[in-house]
């Protein structure tokens, strides 16, 4: 059984001025602070950045669970902070979640693509807008190998993010199987 942890983060969130550093896509780990080039992709950025309020992050959550439970795929936990929401999923490894894809980290990217994309419909549709950009490029597909990662994760990782402003929502965590 595939299960991944799938993270999600608002547009313009992680700047590169971050004091704690920022990812670069298609290179690995965290990068210095950059503040020139964080001003230079300020000056680019058509829409401002994205904070979550705590009506978002519920709706989110709410959503979320309504999005992945409605497609074959089971949602374990779910948290919303202001700048990013975490999604951990499994699915049947023998069930095709798309028709054309094999692969379980492709499968994960997939789902974590048509979320975000039905998520960002939904925050438009409710706040009455059109055309805002609600999260970043791409998403983060964690593969999730054994149950102590999956515990660390439902019973340490996740309820950290109350500290953060976050809400954290975890189902049926005893009825998880790897």
């Amino acid at each position: 059984m595939p299960v991944y942890m799938i993270t999600l983060h608002t547009y313009r969130s992680w700047k590169a001025d971050n004091p704690k550093g920022y990812v670069q896509r298609g290179k690995q780990g965290i990068r210095t602070p950059d503040p020139v080039l964080a001003s230079q992709r300020a000056s680019l950025a058509n829409n401002p950045e994205r904070h979550f309020s705590d009506d978002q992050k519920q709706f989110i959550i709410d959503q979320a669970y309504e999005i992945v439970t409605n497609r074959k795929v089971r949602l374990h936990a779910v948290s919303c902070t202001p700048t990013h929401t975490h999604l951990i999923i499994s699915w049947l490894g023998s069930e095709k979640i798309f028709s054309d894809v094999d692969q379980p980290f492709e499968q994960a990217r997939l789902i974590a693509n048509k979320v975000k994309t039905v998520l960002a419909t939904l925050l438009s549709k409710n706040e009455g807008t059109t055309g805002n950009r609600w999260f970043s490029r791409g998403c983060d597909c964690t593969p999730i190998d054994d149950r102590d990662h999956l515990n660390h994760l439902l019973d340490q990782y996740l309820p950290k993010h109350h500290q953060e402003g976050g809400i954290v929502r975890i189902f049926d965590k005893g009825k998880t199987t790897l």
